[in-house]
């Protein structure tokens, strides 16, 4: 421990790294930290915290950190200022990491474009809009923790085996902790232990024989399964002491039998295809429109390219093998969700994507026959890096004018039914909503593009039919996510009724009771379905016990 600390401050030593990391971190959070927003689940902070919900859908330590800090008490700016604090140790640490690993061989400019690359990534966007974000920030931390254990006991495994078991004891606790955040840190977990393979091999050839990669392999699969089992035993315990039986039922379970129909479907053979053909187009072609696939992109090409050439060097496949399992990973969350995964799930990414551009500079270090090259690298990546946090405050831009829009819309909405009809009439809303597109144009590409026209020449080798799934009277919609409506999402989240909507008035000062009767809600819906839309006269009606709203 005291090592890992004096590793760690090294870097905070050094000026030039925390400057230039806190530059980063302002221009990419700067505009979130300080204009706040209500979106999705903002308004289910308290379901998730207080009542436990998070505990049932796996999240049992952001539970009890609540229990602490009390982090269902509505701070959005602390809560953004320390998830930045948070994603700037853990970048540190997966220095800490790599320098173990490099040694000498990268200097301090090397760990600043890792670190820059990382804490920038415009993929955090996708689950930084949320509120505390769900874990990840504090996942981060963990799964850097885990993988120091990790590397601590590789090395250890060829002297001291106990000394190397107990580092690994240590990797299954920090794992186990940083999935209790946020579940798909597993598939950072997984993906980073063959990277230390691989990057075992890459500064160490005497370490590359198979019987110490596969017994590693097998460690590793060993502590995966037992993280699996400990976070299964800590949510029976956590939901019996705390007595959390009661939200159970209040979200849909996956049972293995779900997660595994696709295997029993008439057709598995093509349903996988299908989802492998979609993974592609979203986690590989979408790099021509959406900066951190390309990033993503990238560095697994860098990776591959080392794997080749020193596959054909060393004549060993190991390289490669170790490399097709990183890629290979995040379509086994696919797999078992039978559709493919959001990007707010690819929490591997900016820890991947970084690696990649540190190779990189590695790479360009040591090419002293041409001394130009590094110094038009680090151009390269500063000129990444700027974009990088360009896309990112970008991105928190536009969640702030939706939530705009929506506080605009709903309170109008508001305060009509507060002259017409006062404040003690219940009140429903149906309908079907969609963000504006001028706020959301940035996700959308149209089909007379360069961008589209790219993807299209690309999928229709393989299904001309492949793309259509993106389709969007406005164009190709590369991530939908982003343009999801809150309005849409509170007509009937969680339960069905529009207590999400409520909520959300509630917290700009507007209070109206709240209907739960499912047969009533459903009648609304009937009616609702005749009604002209919001703000068309007749889209506010009395009937009868309640007031419907049909936007």
């Amino acid at each position: 421990m005291k090592k890992l600390w004096e590793e760690f401050q090294y870097f905070f030593q050094q000026k030039i790294y925390v400057i230039i990391l806190c530059l980063t971190a302002i221009c990419g959070y700067g505009f979130e930290m300080t204009h706040p927003s209500i979106g999705i689940d903002d308004t289910a902070v308290s379901l998730y915290l207080e009542d436990g919900l998070e505990v049932v859908m796996g999240r049992w330590f952001i539970y009890l950190i609540n229990k602490i800090f009390h982090l269902s008490d509505f701070s959005p700016f602390m809560m953004e200022l320390i998830g930045v604090i948070l994603l700037c140790i853990s970048a540190t640490l997966f220095c800490v990491l790599f320098r173990r690993i490099f040694g000498r061989k990268v200097g301090l400019t090397g760990y600043i474009i890792f670190s820059c690359i990382f804490i920038s990534n415009p993929i955090i966007s996708e689950v930084y809009v949320y509120y505390y974000h769900d874990g990840v920030d504090i996942g981060y931390v963990f799964s850097a923790l885990a993988l120091i254990c990790f590397w601590s006991g590789m090395d250890k495994w060829s002297g001291t085996r106990k000394s190397a078991i107990k580092y690994y004891l240590g990797s299954l606790i920090c794992i186990t902790v940083a999935i209790g955040c946020y579940e798909s840190m597993l598939l950072l977990f997984i993906i980073g232990i063959l990277l230390l393979l691989y990057l075992r091999a890459f500064t160490d050839n005497r370490r590359l024989k198979s019987g110490y990669v596969i017994g590693q392999l097998i460690i590793g699969a060993s502590i995966t399964l037992g993280v699996i089992i400990l976070r299964s035993v800590i949510l029976k315990v956590m939901i019996q002491v705390f007595r959390l039986q009661d939200m159970v039922g209040f979200m849909n379970q996956r049972s293995i039998t779900e997660v595994l129909k696709i295997f029993g479907s008439n057709q598995p053979i093509q349903e996988l295809w299908m989802l492998l053909k979609r993974f592609w187009i979203v986690y590989y072609v979408n790099a021509v429109v959406y900066l951190p696939i390309l990033g993503y992109v990238i560095a697994t090409f860098v990776l591959g390219m080392i794997a080749v050439v020193l596959g054909i060097r060393r004549k060993d496949i190991w390289y490669l093998l170790l490399l097709m399992g990183m890629m290979i990973t995040p379509f086994l969350l696919t797999i078992v969700e039978g559709r493919v995964t959001l990007y707010r799930s690819c929490q591997y990414m900016p820890f991947f994507t970084g690696i990649g551009f540190l190779l990189l500079y590695l790479f360009f270090s040591e090419r002293r026959a041409l001394p130009w090259l590094r110094p038009a690298y680090l151009v390269l990546a500063g000129i990444i890096i700027y974009n990088q946090a360009a896309a990112l405050n970008q991105a928190f831009y536009v969640d702030y004018n939706k939530y705009l829009n929506t506080k605009e819309v709903l309170t109008e909405i508001a305060l009509e039914i507060e002259r017409d009809y006062g404040k003690s009439t219940p009140v429903i809303f149906t309908g079907h909503y969609s963000t504006p597109y001028s706020l959301v144009e940035d996700y959308y590409v149209s089909y007379g593009s360069w961008q589209y026209r790219l993807i299209a020449a690309i999928t229709d080798k393989v299904d001309p039919h492949l793309k259509e799934k993106y389709f969007a009277p406005q164009g190709y919609c590369f991530t939908g996510e982003a343009n999801y409506p809150f309005i849409q999402w509170a007509f009937d989240a969680f339960d069905g009724t529009n207590r999400e909507m409520m909520n959300f008035l509630e917290m700009h000062g507007h209070s109206f009771p709240q209907v739960t009767d499912p047969e009533i809600l459903e009648q609304a819906r009937t009616i609702g379905d005749t009604m002209p839309e919001w703000p068309a006269d007749g889209s506010v009606s009395l009937q009868d016990g309640y007031i419907l709203v049909h936007i």
